[in-house]
């Protein structure tokens, strides 16, 4: 942990210097004016019985001024530290997003680093301010300790003896109930989680409407009600021993602390032992030491717990010092891809998904990607654009090619029309006359024009005032925003376009996709299930279980009669 607090430590310094001294002066007076103004009390005090007047003045004075001093520099400090709190956790944000673009997209894709990812999000978001604090108050605590365990050894060191012994037991309550308490959380975690789901279940506008229909609005809430009893049933039980013996075990402690501390008091008073001012700081300051000591445990527990997600954040930090691929980028000539002996596994399945790929795609090219589903497609196109780097072979993209594209699982982005169609060239987002022809081409300027919309229309549900289209006018939009990279060498990338498409939308963009076959400049690979539009094309590459396993145009691959064949037939046969 010793690294990750150096990283944080690093970028506070970087976001706020002025945050690390601020911390450092926190952790001073903390520490250090509470000890002091109960030692000023005792010599006030002591100055009262003694009748000495000019010490009575000059404690009083220095007590005021410490007071009001503290009081104004700790507001002070609050404002500021509130401040630069914003900046180190925008800054510590910036540092995630930082990681993240360097980290390759099939490992950002799979459960697992998921999972990190959400730790690490936590741990940013809830426990990095909250781990520099109990950071701060341990060394807070063991300074403010020790400055009263000298004062108590001036006086008379048996007080020490008194208040560890009398703080053991209170401690000892807490080292046992505390990570019994997390340890009920992480057992009843399956359980918060199926409570969540079945509450989201019934207040989530998808799932209700099923819910509704089937007649399960009661068994789901059932299972709620259940689920949520079971919850609250362990946490009594957990409250009742922590709170009653838990808490009597430690106010117990705590009396006898303090009441053997007061009767040693007056004795030591009576036999000469200390004088009055001590009786005073050991009557003030007594219980503020035991539970000083005592919450030492909780911040012990909340630094470990800190400590486990600041784990996720130096896992990425590991997985990031990797780097992205980097893709051989040559003059190809002719071609603008080529696949050598190229095999590919997602993170933690040993199974390929590529096998032994090797293939080359020239400029100008048609080329249709074909086969069922799972049998490699669409992780062929993720190599094809750099996202994915192969486990072995060789992937070289031309240096003067651009790539365009359109997946299957398209974006959504809750911006305004203009923003979510510019996206795909940004210089070029004051071009309306562009931006209109690329909405007639793909067919979202009849949706534009029928709703009225322009081109400042927010989409979504960010601000509540934003329209939400439907799933083939999203797709519409996103296909207009692959069509506006319209670059000299560009290769368009269209991965199941009109999956989400109406029949006479699919129609319209069809016209669309026999202009850009016809022109011999550009390059387009296109995914597809239905082959009445891989025909189109002037090469098809029909995939299964990994492998490219037949390659050629429609006419030589229907000859053969193998596997593109019967695809082709079945699906024929099925719209007959």
């Amino acid at each position: 942990m010793y690294n990750i607090f150096i990283k944080i430590i690093k970028i506070i310094i970087k976001s706020s210097p002025v945050n690390i001294l601020l911390r450092g002066l926190t952790i001073i007076l903390n520490s250090v004016i509470p000890p002091t103004m109960t030692f000023l009390l005792g010599k006030i005090t002591l100055s009262l019985t003694s009748n000495e007047k000019l010490d009575l003045v000059f404690f009083l004075s220095v007590y005021i001024l410490i007071c009001f001093f503290w009081n104004l520099l700790s507001r002070y400090i609050s404002i500021r530290s509130q401040k630069s709190n914003d900046k180190i956790v925008l800054s510590l944000r910036e540092y995630m997003i930082d990681l993240q673009q360097k980290i390759p997209n099939d490992i950002l894709e799979c459960p697992d680093f998921i999972r990190v990812r959400e730790r690490a999000d936590i741990f940013l978001n809830t426990y990095a301010l909250r781990y520099l604090s109990s950071t701060e108050r341990l060394i807070t605590i063991g300074l403010t300790l020790v400055s009263y365990s000298l004062i108590f050894w001036k006086i008379n060191p048996l007080f020490i003896i008194i208040v560890v012994g009398a703080s053991l037991p209170g401690f000892f309550c807490r080292a046992k109930y505390v990570p019994e308490m997390r340890r009920m959380y992480e057992e009843l975690q399956e359980n918060r989680s199926y409570q969540g789901w079945y509450k989201n279940s019934l207040t989530d506008k998808n799932s209700l409407k099923e819910i509704r229909l089937w007649g399960l609005e009661k068994e789901f809430y059932a299972k709620y009600r259940g689920l949520t009893e079971l919850i609250l049933k362990r946490q009594r039980g957990h409250y009742y021993r922590h709170g009653f013996i838990g808490g009597g075990i430690e106010s117990l402690s705590f009396g006898l602390g303090l009441g053997t501390s007061l009767i040693c008091g007056v004795l030591f008073l009576q036999a000469g032992i200390i004088q009055v001012d001590g009786l005073v700081i050991i009557i003030n300051s007594i219980i503020d030491v035991q539970d000083t000591f005592i919450s030492s445990f909780y911040n012990i527990l909340s630094y470990k717990e800190s400590s486990l997600y600041a784990k996720d954040l130096l896992e990425i930090e590991n997985i990031a010092s990797c780097g992205l691929a980097n893709f051989e980028k040559p003059n190809l000539n002719k071609s603008v891809v080529e696949f050598h002996n190229v095999f590919y596994h997602y993170p933690s399945i040993n199974k390929n998904a590529l096998d032994n790929i090797s293939i080359r795609i020239k400029h100008g090219e048609k080329v249709a990607i074909v086969g069922e589903n799972g049998s490699g497609k669409t992780t062929f196109c993720k190599l094809l654009l750099g996202l994915y780097s192969p486990i072995s072979g060789k992937v070289c993209i031309d240096n003067s090619v651009e790539f365009t594209v359109t997946f299957q699982d398209y974006c959504r982005y809750d911006l305004t029309i203009r923003d979510n169609i510019s996206l795909g060239k940004i210089e070029y987002q004051n071009d309306v006359l562009k931006i209109n022809e690329k909405m007639i081409l793909s067919g979202f300027k009849e949706t534009f024009e029928k709703m009225n919309l322009n081109l400042e229309t927010e989409l979504g549900t960010v601000t509540g005032k934003g329209i939400n289209l439907s799933g083939g006018e999203w797709q519409k939009l996103a296909i207009t925003r692959c069509f506006f990279n319209d670059a000299n060498n560009r290769v368009i990338v269209l991965d199941e376009p009109h999956a989400s498409l109406d029949p006479i939308a699919e129609a319209d963009l069809y016209k669309y996709y026999f202009s850009l076959i016809n022109n011999e400049q550009e390059t387009v690979v296109f995914v597809t299930h239905r082959l009445s539009s891989a025909n189109l094309c002037d090469r098809i590459l029909v995939f299964d279980s990994g492998k490219i396993v037949e390659d050629g145009s429609h006419q030589e691959l229907m000859k053969l009669k193998g596997h593109y064949y019967k695809l082709f037939s079945a699906q024929k046969k099925h719209f007959e």
